[in-house]
């Protein structure tokens, strides 16, 4: 993956439609006219009538599960028997995070930017709350979190100190900031009392599929003889309270919960959990397409996961491998595994789903005397092509041939480096220069530019910045080395950043990267990571 240039942009423009799903926007909701009368005559323009009131602020959003029938809460009565509060007909509002309302259905008035969830026939539940199974590592992949709130689960309960180390610093700062939709970290309380309890609380294997896992969990609970009104009880109240959380079990006005709408009757059967009509977290809604989109695609990351590991270069003998998977809130989408041979480097890199593209490089530093220092096989949208570029005093000279077209030669001024072609691979093969550096130190290179358009080359500056390793950001923590990196776009008047990245390094080679240009970061990390938990 290289970021700044157009397929970087095209892999962009495919995240960015899990950008709008993962948003949870109430994109298409109806929403009531305004209500402010007109100033001035009718049909007829002109200036906007003087004011010198300040503007009003709107508040912040709040999302509306119209009509349901809300599960409040399941309790066992004196007699033993369990038992569901429910309210037919009614309306919750969320907003903020937090219960601010539960009205009977038709006394709810509507307000300009409300988000609403059509609950009627349907059922709202607080989403479940389960013991995270293992020793916990597993759950701290951002990928997996997502993959647990995509199943139905609203909080995954870990011990305390996995909930405060590094990696769940890392995950849990992600989510604050939105970038993936998550279940969340809760610590769990130790057990005190528990074991006076009929049923341990519900703990979830990390082995496999979260979906498949959870399924298996709620049917072995029920053959087991737990009624599903209990089922429910301990999946949402009775871990919320036994680990010091109970504003997030139950629906009631201050409470915290993630909520599920669901177009079957959990009481009936506890599997409907599983296939919600809607999600509600914070103060956004994910609907039943929106779902199962983003847990397609979390599928297609696991084959890309797979097609990565099992890439190579085509040297005879390589030097020391390493792979890296590109991912964005939460999804993996391609890969790189790159060769460093002394100031040679060999790599493939690879894209899945929208775009299918594979190119296989092979870069010098200091190339023999007329020999190329870029030799590059592009196979993918919109042409496949095959391009080698040789150093000049002053600039490139450029071979390419694009399939089934005349071959161009050509002259490309500026740096006579090679060529940027892939982040991770492009510091690989500075990464001696960059261990050396001290202080901000400064790259100039031409961009190699495809996959959108003409292909060409466009001069770029890397500007990286150090940082102080006890000052790192949440996911850059204990790395040997820390940058902040401008890439700036020489081309631009004036000169502009194209983009920022923050960079990190692991014995001497690129380990992770965070990478921005639009709404959400491209991540490149270390696959598989070594003393870390990867992000996805």
């Amino acid at each position: 993956m290289t970021p700044p240039h157009p397929r970087r942009h095209l892999i962009s423009a495919a995240a960015l439609v899990f950008t709008g799903l993962l948003a949870f926007a109430s994109a298409g909701q109806e929403r009531p006219p305004a209500t402010s009368p007109p100033t001035g005559d009718a049909g007829v323009a002109g200036p906007p009538a003087p004011t010198t009131a300040e503007p009003v602020p709107l508040p912040s959003p709040r999302v509306l599960i119209t009509g349901a029938t809300i599960l409040t809460d399941f309790v066992q009565g004196k007699n033993g028997r369990w038992e569901a509060m429910a309210l037919d007909e009614s309306t919750v509002a969320m907003q903020d995070g937090a219960v601010v309302g539960i009205f009977a259905a038709s006394n709810v008035v509507m307000r300009p930017n409300d988000v609403v969830v059509t609950g009627r026939g349907r059922y709202v539940m607080v989403a479940p709350l389960v013991i995270g199974g293992g020793d916990g590592t597993p759950w701290l992949e951002g990928g997996r979190l997502v993959d647990a709130l995509l199943a139905g689960i609203g909080g995954i309960i870990l011990p305390e100190a996995t909930v405060e180390s590094r990696g769940a610093r890392c995950v849990s700062a992600r989510t604050l900031r939105k970038e993936i939709p998550a279940a969340e970290l809760i610590a769990a309380v130790p057990a005190r009392d528990r074991s006076s309890r009929d049923r341990p609380l519900a703990t979830l294997s990390s082995e496999g599929r979260v979906l498949d896992a959870f399924s298996k969990m709620l049917a072995a609970r029920v053959e087991s003889g737990e009624s599903n009104i209990e089922l429910l009880a301990n999946l949402t109240r009775i871990p919320a309270e036994a680990n010091g959380r109970p504003e997030i079990g139950t629906i009631a006005i201050g409470s915290r919960p993630k909520l599920l709408v669901l177009e079957a009757n959990p009481i009936e059967n506890p599997q409907a959990i599983l296939d919600p009509f809607a999600m509600v977290i914070d103060d956004r809604a994910a609907r039943k397409a929106e779902i199962l989109v983003l847990r397609q695609a979390s599928d297609r990351g696991l084959g890309v996961r797979q097609q990565v590991a099992g890439e190579r270069p085509g040297i005879e003998t390589p030097g020391p491998l390493r792979w890296w998977l590109n991912t964005t809130q939460g999804q993996v989408f391609g890969g790189a595994v790159a060769s460093a041979l002394g100031g040679r480097l060999d790599y493939v890199a690879v894209t899945g789903e929208p775009r299918f593209d594979r190119a296989v490089g092979t870069l010098r530093l200091d190339p023999e005397s007329g020999a190329p220092n870029l030799e590059l096989d592009y196979a993918g949208p919109p042409e496949s092509f095959r391009i080698a570029t040789k150093p000049l005093e002053d600039g490139l000279a450029v071979d390419l041939r694009i399939v089934d077209r005349e071959a161009i030669a050509a002259t490309s001024p500026g740096s006579s480096l090679p060529p940027i072609v892939d982040l991770a691979v492009d510091l690989d093969l500075h990464r001696e220069r960059l261990m050396a550096s001290e202080g901000v130190h400064e790259i100039d290179l031409q961009e190699l530019l495809y996959g959108n358009g003409p292909i060409g080359l466009g001069p770029r500056r890397y500007r990286f910045t150090p940082i102080d390793p006890d000052a790192c950001p949440p996911c850059f923590e204990g790395f040997e080395r820390v940058w902040s990196l401008e890439i700036l776009d020489m081309d631009a008047e004036p000169v502009s950043v194209a983009g920022t990245a923050t960079v990190a390094f692991r014995a001497g080679r690129p380990s992770r990267i965070q990478f921005i240009t639009g709404i959400d970061p491209v991540w490149v990390d270390e696959y598989p990571q070594v003393d870390r938990v990867p992000l996805d």
